[in-house]
């Protein structure tokens, strides 16, 4: 800034340049906060996509009873992975940033 005002530009003018400067910090670390966000909303439907899986496995082994626990547990593991993923690590981490911002 000092190399600024030595150049001749007027107060106004130097306002001008650190607002837009904090603004553009602002918005650039605020697209980290959204993409942590988004990821902890995608996360439970990835989830889901692995309970959609465990249960094919699952019904895939209708004729033995014995065996459908494996895939019923991949059910089950994959939503709470999903869900837990997105509450305790991506959704936190991103409203850590925004309130670092």
């Amino acid at each position: 800034m000092f190399g600024l005002m030595a150049t001749g530009y007027k107060t106004d003018d130097l306002q001008s340049f650190g607002e837009t400067s904090i603004e553009e910090h602002y918005f650039r670390h605020l697209n980290e906060a959204n993409i942590l966000s988004n990821m902890g909303s995608a996360a439970p439907a990835f989830g889901m996509v692995g309970t959609l899986i465990g249960l094919i496995v699952m019904l895939g082994n209708l004729s033995d009873p014995a065996q459908m626990g494996p895939g019923l547990s991949m059910a089950l593991m994959t939503t709470l992975y999903g869900v837990l993923v997105a509450r305790f690590i991506f959704l936190p981490t991103s409203t850590k940033v925004k309130q670092k911002l």
